[in-house]
């Protein structure tokens, strides 16, 4: 009986013997673990003819490959993909999780084993939901095609687009077609105001062949950015109550980056006309949102040579009051980190942007999904941090030779820098089918209580780039002085005092040092902004007032 009780204990213990159980162990395998997730997040440059270096289209294409994958996934080279997302968010992000950096990690660990076409898929993979696709009501390119100079590993040129607004449009949705994706690295699509088709005409015909040299950007500081495309980008699905405005007489410049290293002129002998598409909203119809992008630049940035970790840091103060709803920043090619933070008048920190591994073959505009858009107004501070790579083995190769490190500055110029990122921002659209890239300023003061100096100025920086250029001289000038010259004296007065260097932040200056006394320039103006006494120092602001 004692034996038969321990024997019992032996079996609740270590349990009845039942069917004979498979010890067999399921490897990691391309066709069932890697394939899948090559196709979700790789196979969009990874085609032959596509940008990418090597096709993954087979098992032995990607396996002659497998080490050098297994090593870009798990430092994170590729997919490239810049915004970390515990930082914010985005739409479409390529950021792999780390179950699916593990995927690629066994399957090196197991032997890169091919495993059968039969296998079906594993739990972890990252699928492209399929979209209905909605054909685009507006193609345009270039008006011939550009051979890229193979003379030069990167070729960055600009294109004025053939396409006339006629009148007020509404972009809800933009991509671009690269026609050569062997070749097109980047591109960014530019809107230009009325008055900036001349310059880019004059820049346009100074050049032999199609289009003019642009690095930085298209030359005009206050261009608006309509969309960009990197290889691997998605065309965001279109949502009518969000759209960007082109007034009237707007001009389209195309920015592109060819990379051409390797390729002889037999490569590009046929030239490239990427399109650019639109879809844009029905006469009469206006969203219910305005998108427009707002810089938060750094332009006293001051990079010593031979310095590996340069860090430059700069608050600013905005007009706005918006929601922020994505990002888009930018660096040159000594660029190494940016980081882009939102502080609130509580000193609490919200995270915008943070690219750790700054790499300028793959800029990207990151949006955030609309449960992590943030308010913003010029109660708020933006806290901007660049750093850099000056150091000798950093140097980029111009012409074939490396060049040596050097101060460097602020600037449009291959070897120039820059600490930018774009707030990309939503406002309530209060235009009413007005034309002028200010159309809705005199409906937004209307809502400003009355001496909110900061509300009026934030009705044109809420507008975009372009209407706050341009309204900034309105608010000082001849009116201005005529009207309530002494209190202008007094708040320029005080605005000599506040800024101090080369750079200065002037909406800091208004909001802090010299608070007072705008508050009381503004208290005389304002009569005159609000019955348009003044309307004729804003005439080269579009829209910005009725007749």
């Amino acid at each position: 009986m004692k034996n038969i009780v321990s024997l019992m204990c032996l079996l609740v213990i270590f349990g009845c013997p039942g069917p004979e159980e498979s010890t067999e162990i399921t490897l990691t395998n391309y066709h069932q673990d890697i394939k899948p997730l090559l196709n979700a997040n790789c196979m969009s440059c990874h085609r032959e003819g596509d940008i990418g270096l090597f096709p993954f289209e087979t098992f032995e294409q990607v396996n002659a490959m497998g080490p050098a994958i297994v090593a870009a996934v798990e430092n994170r080279t590729m997919p490239p993909w810049g915004q970390d997302p515990d930082c914010r968010p985005s739409n479409n992000s390529l950021w792999l999780d780390a179950d699916v950096i593990d995927v690629f990690s066994q399957w090196k660990a197991h032997g890169f084993e091919e495993g059968s076409p039969m296998d079906t898929g594993s739990a972890v993979t990252q699928a492209i939901e399929e979209t209905e696709i909605i054909e685009p009501d507006t193609l345009v390119r270039a008006i011939e095609p550009y051979v890229p100079d193979v003379g030069m590993a990167d070729d960055y040129r600009c294109f004025i687009l053939p396409h006339e607004f006629d009148e007020t449009t509404f972009v809800y949705q933009s991509t671009i077609y690269p026609d050569r994706l062997d070749l097109v690295h980047h591109v960014i699509v530019y809107v230009g105001t009325p008055d900036d088709r001349t310059y880019f005409e004059n820049r346009d015909a100074q050049s032999e062949t199609p289009g003019f040299p642009c690095f930085g950007g298209s030359g005009v500081d206050d261009a608006q950015m309509l969309v960009g495309w990197a290889p691997g980008e998605f065309a965001a699905s279109g949502n009518k109550d969000y759209a960007h405005q082109v007034s009237k007489g707007s001009v389209l410049i195309m920015q592109m980056h060819f990379n051409l290293a390797g390729k002889t002129i037999d490569d590009v002998i046929d030239g490239d006309q990427t399109q650019l598409a639109m879809w844009t909203l029905e006469e009469g119809e206006t969203p219910e949102y305005l998108i427009s992008l707002m810089p938060v630049v750094d332009l006293g940035i001051n990079i010593p040579p031979n310095e590996p970790a340069w860090t430059e840091e700069s608050f600013r103060r905005l007009p706005l009051d918006a929601t922020i709803i994505g990002t888009a920043p930018h660096m040159h090619l000594l660029g190494k980190s940016i980081k882009m933070e939102l502080i609130r008048e509580d000193e609490s920190v919200e995270c915008l942007t943070q690219v750790d591994d700054w790499d300028f073959d793959w800029q990207r505009t990151y949006m955030y999904p609309e449960t992590h858009t943030l308010p913003v107004s010029i109660n708020d501070q933006i806290r901007l941090e660049c750093t850099y790579d000056n150091s000798e083995a950093n140097q980029p190769i111009i012409a074939g030779e490396k060049q040596t490190p050097q101060q460097t500055e602020w600037g449009d110029g291959t070897r120039d820098e820059m600490c930018l990122d774009y707030l990309v921002l939503a406002a309530p659209y209060r235009g009413e089918g007005q034309d002028g890239f200010c159309a809705g300023f005199e409906n937004c003061l209307a809502d400003c209580p009355e001496n909110d100096a900061f509300c009026a100025m934030a009705c044109p920086g809420t507008l975009g780039i372009q209407c706050l250029s341009c309204s900034i001289d309105g608010f000082f000038g001849d009116c201005a002085q005529s009207k309530c010259g002494g209190e202008l004296i007094g708040f320029g007065l005080c605005y000599d005092n506040c800024t101090t260097g080369t750079y200065f932040d002037f909406f800091e200056c208004m909001h802090g040092a010299c608070r007072e006394p705008f508050a009381e320039f503004y208290a005389c103006m304002e009569p005159h902004l609000r019955d348009g006494t003044c309307a004729d120092d804003f005439s080269d602001c579009t829209g910005m007032y009725t007749e």
